[in-house]
């Protein structure tokens, strides 16, 4: 069973223009039991497919904002793509 994620940057590949994402699942004595590595487009896919699929299966989701608001944000004067 997964106790928990960690969501890590990778650093070796911050010189290039495409940054990866390492998602570690681990077990309760925190040790990893999956590991993925994504490219950033691909890990904004995953939650966006996993969000359809929560809204497919008429499930809570709390990260819904009301169709009337509007955000941004940005990072060290970078925006968030």
């Amino acid at each position: 069973m997964i106790h928990s994620i960690n969501l890590i940057k990778n650093k070796r590949m911050i010189e290039s223009s495409h940054q990866r994402i390492k998602l570690e699942f681990l077990n309760q004595a925190h040790t990893i039991k999956i590991a993925i590595e994504l490219m950033l487009e691909q890990l904004h896919k995953l939650m966006g497919e996993i969000l359809k699929q929560v809204q497919n299966w008429d499930l809570a989701n709390p990260w819904h904002l009301d169709d009337r608001l509007f955000g941004s944000a940005s990072t060290a004067g970078n925006p968030i793509h």
